[in-house]
């Protein structure tokens, strides 16, 4: 999703700057009791797999997930690629703000402008640059 949101691909177009990834810890969210699953690719495709058990996490291509090539056509032969890479961990309604325990931002001042913000709102949520690119494109 962060590829046609910075290419404007299908979607408004808008700076990677402007996207910032609210961080859980897992054990934490699932021991809240909320309704969530994951899946082995993209949600919407029909082969997709829907998994509601951390003892399923090894049906993950995680391969696929942390490779850095997305393209069908690649140099596994994996013609599945793009699909697993789409992997998703769901929760159903929303995730209280106690459960955020990390921000990941690309810039010192974006970072800035959301330490404000939790401050304002007097949450103890730590804020991340992303400086090894792990969540953005380069």
């Amino acid at each position: 999703m962060l590829y046609k949101i910075k290419t404007g691909n299908g979607v408004l177009r808008r700076p990677q700057e402007e996207i910032i990834y609210l961080a859980c810890n897992l054990k934490e969210l699932i021991e809240a009791g909320l309704q969530w699953c994951f899946t082995d690719g993209n949600a919407a495709r029909t082969i997709t797999e829907f998994y509601n058990s951390i003892d399923d996490f090894d049906k993950l291509d995680w391969h696929s997930i942390q490779s850095t090539e997305w393209t069908d056509n690649n140099s596994d032969g994996d013609h599945d690629r793009m699909r697993k890479k789409h992997s998703e961990f769901l929760v159903k309604y929303y995730v209280p703000v106690e459960l955020i325990k990390w921000i990941i931002v690309l810039t010192n001042e974006r970072k800035q402008y959301i330490e404000a913000l939790v401050r304002q709102y007097g949450l103890s949520i730590r804020v991340y640059i992303d400086n090894s690119f792990k969540f953005y494109y380069r």
